[in-house]
């Protein structure tokens, strides 16, 4: 019975009145990356991780990752707290679990695995992002 109620719900027309649903690109293979700068603001993004957070192309170039995602870093008061908090997440090699906040308000699980990259004397923070449990 499950299933018949599943295949209706797929030939249903969609609700504009529901939530939009946060499709995890990482299911299709997609890799799911954001580059931040050392003040913890988005210098690089991809299409994947624009999908995971609703945003249209562009509008997370510039971001802080705070507003993105809830409790990464702390509200110091100078640039430096940023780029401690950064490579103190980049130290410990692990995912982390985290919640974020889509563009259309809800909050969802995720994951991170944060690293450093030097180039050129420039420290650029590579941030993996993956979604965790079920889609909201």
């Amino acid at each position: 019975m499950a299933v018949q109620e599943a295949s209706v719900q797929h030939s249903a027309p969609p609700n504009p009145a529901t939530k939009p649903s946060v499709r995890n690109p990482a299911d299709s293979g997609e890799q799911c990356t954001l580059m931040l700068d050392r003040r913890g603001r988005i210098c690089g993004s991809g299409i994947a991780a624009e999908t995971l957070f609703g945003e249209s192309p562009g509008r997370l170039m510039g971001r802080r990752i705070s507003e993105l995602v809830v409790g990464v870093l702390f509200e110091g008061n100078s640039p430096g707290d940023d780029a401690r908090q950064l490579l103190r997440l980049c130290a410990d090699k692990e995912w982390r679990k985290f919640e974020a906040l889509h563009a259309h308000g809800h909050v969802f699980g995720i994951e991170i695995y944060l690293s450093r990259w030097m180039t050129d004397s420039r420290e650029t923070f590579v941030l993996n992002l993956r979604m965790r449990g079920a889609t909201p």
